[in-house]
């Protein structure tokens, strides 16, 4: 039987015109993008974004869907002054957000506000110049590794489109981080010489890294909302959530059936 191969381009186009059902995209052999969940079905919400992260984790700029695995992060300032040390550090690639598991998603219709704290193990790798007190520079390359839990926080409305379709409308997001363990970090063998050549030890920068690290997690998480809310403006909010009815009826009515 011949494979059946359709871009991303046409997958959204027949889901998000509901041309085909997802039961339609399952007897051709393709999954959908989106599986509707009821909103405190966790086991669900994980398939479903796993789904979506398969299809779009390379990203869509037709779609404004950003990469996200791998992804550039070209610079991000970090604070190592405690140690005497400046360092620049940049063109990072960070890897291990398409296989992020959902552990949170709390939405509360009352005040139509949303908690989704996703976890991940990050990899990253980039390179970093450093100098102490504005003198000895040296340069050469990084990797780190991590578990982190990512959070965002942010606001939802309905809204409903020209053809009376509804479609969740998503405000600013708020970002934070929590590391689970200590992230690895390895430095190049010349760049590791000239940063504990002196009085600073591997434990102090790893002390600081931490910090550095959950900065590059929260960085590296402004695409993934970047693309929820992409995602939210192409499919009808019905997509996202089977007990829609429910959602739609506190917001008029205050009345949520558990």
């Amino acid at each position: 039987m011949k494979t059946l191969r359709f871009t991303l381009f046409s997958l959204i186009v027949f889901a998000g015109s509901w041309l085909v059902s997802s039961d339609d995209l399952s007897r051709i052999g393709l999954e959908p993008l989106l599986k509707a969940c009821h909103d405190r079905d966790l086991e669900c919400l994980k398939k479903s974004t796993g789904l979506f992260l398969k299809w779009t984790h390379k990203g869509h700029p037709k779609f404004n869907m950003l990469p996200i695995d791998p992804q550039n992060i070209p610079s991000l300032d970090a604070d190592f002054s405690k140690s005497g040390l400046a360092l620049e550090i940049g063109n990072m690639t960070v890897k291990g957000l398409r296989d992020q598991d959902i552990h949170q998603f709390k939405m509360e219709v009352s005040d139509g506000t949303v908690k989704l704290t996703t976890a991940a193990k990050l990899s990253v790798d980039g390179d970093v110049r450093a100098a102490r007190n504005k003198k000895h520079h040296s340069g050469g390359r990084f990797s780190s590794s991590g578990d982190v839990l990512g959070t965002a926080l942010y606001n939802y409305t309905l809204q409903k489109d020209n053809k009376g379709i509804d479609h969740f409308v998503i405000g600013p997001e708020t970002i934070s981080s929590e590391l689970v363990g200590t992230p690895t970090i390895m430095f190049s063998p010349n760049l590791a010489s000239a940063l504990f050549k002196n009085h600073n030890s591997p434990k102090e920068i790893e002390e600081q890294w931490k910090e550095y690290f959950r900065k590059i997690a929260e960085k590296a998480y402004v695409p993934v909302i970047h693309n929820i809310r992409s995602a939210a403006n192409i499919f009808p909010a019905s997509a996202f959530f089977k007990n829609l009815h429910e959602i739609k009826a506190f917001e008029s009515h205050g009345d949520r059936h558990h």
